[in-house]
């Protein structure tokens, strides 16, 4: 088997024909970069030190049980990349999937994955990561640290696993569910568009709600076996699957509104901060887990 060993700054493999071939002693600023299709199976050893490898492919990167003994940082072309490191490494690691449709599974550090554009399947496992979806449809998973999952544009899937989690829709339909811990959601509100929380808890989790107008209604919802549907005047919808509609309390400057399944119209209550855009609470007993940013 042909091995190539070096110590180079930056080293490059433009050749995509390297089956069988070995890279050695890589330093902490080494660079590969591989120009064309390529499929790396059990690279790495204990003690490979960190370095930034690029794939720049048109058609697929495969990388199977990938061991990093240091921090490195990845980034593959636009072909649909599959990348598994080991799962007991605990370099933190910064993949980078561009176009394709992208599976990025991270190890045990603090990893950032970044799927680009593309139907992107991001799987955190353990630490604290960073998961950012980009204009497709993306699938995030969370695992068991504080993770932050973003799904930016398109219909997305968020699942923060275990851990105090902050997930963040941004465009599109999505689904949204925080896992155990006690995690926040943000949303952005949008005329047509509907997201979805899974399992939101009153007691110490909070919802925001970005670029919202006064609310049309609060009503039961019979998705995800019965909740609440909160519609704003702007035609964006927000179900809260569980939570029942009549535990709300509403503030807006509008005026009273009517919950359904409430015999009593509920009184409306000063905005928390009226400022140009104030913030308003729609709560529980404590009154301030679900926060309205007007825009």
């Amino acid at each position: 088997m042909p091995t190539i060993t070096t110590t180079y700054r930056t080293p490059e493999l433009t050749d995509g024909n390297i089956a069988g071939e070995t890279i050695g002693n890589l330093g902490s600023g080494d660079r590969v970069v591989f120009a064309t299709n390529v499929d790396i199976e059990s690279v790495g050893r204990d003690n490979t030190a960190a370095a930034a490898f690029e794939v720049d492919s048109v058609d697929e990167a495969r990388v199977n049980n990938w061991a990093i003994g240091e921090d490195a940082k990845f980034t593959f072309g636009n072909g649909n990349d599959t990348i598994n490191f080991n799962a007991n490494r605990t370099g933190d690691i910064t993949m980078v999937g561009r176009g394709g449709n992208d599976s990025l599974y991270s190890a045990r550090g603090n990893d950032t994955l970044d799927g680009g554009a593309g139907d992107d399947l991001l799987v955190g496992r353990g630490g604290n990561d960073t998961l950012l979806g980009g204009a497709g449809k993306d699938d995030l998973r969370g695992g068991g640290g504080t993770d932050t999952l973003r799904g930016n544009g398109g219909d997305d899937v968020l699942d923060g696993g275990s851990g105090d989690d902050t997930l963040v829709g941004g465009q599109g339909n999505d689904e949204l569910t925080g896992g155990a811990g006690t995690d926040t959601f943000t949303v952005t509100s949008q005329a047509g568009k509907t997201d979805v929380i899974t399992d939101f808890e009153f007691a110490d989790e909070k919802i925001n709600v970005n670029g919202v107008n006064a609310v049309s209604s609060i009503t039961h919802s019979d998705i995800g076996g019965g909740g609440t549907r909160i519609v704003f005047e702007n035609g964006y919808t927000l179900d809260l699957n569980g939570v029942d509609e009549n535990e709300f309390t509403f503030a807006n400057n509008a005026g009273r509104i009517d919950i359904a399944g409430s015999t009593d119209p509920v009184d409306p209550v000063d905005p928390v901060d009226p400022d140009p855009e104030p913030n308003t609470d729609l709560g529980g007993v404590n009154g301030d887990f679900f926060s309205l940013l007007y825009g």
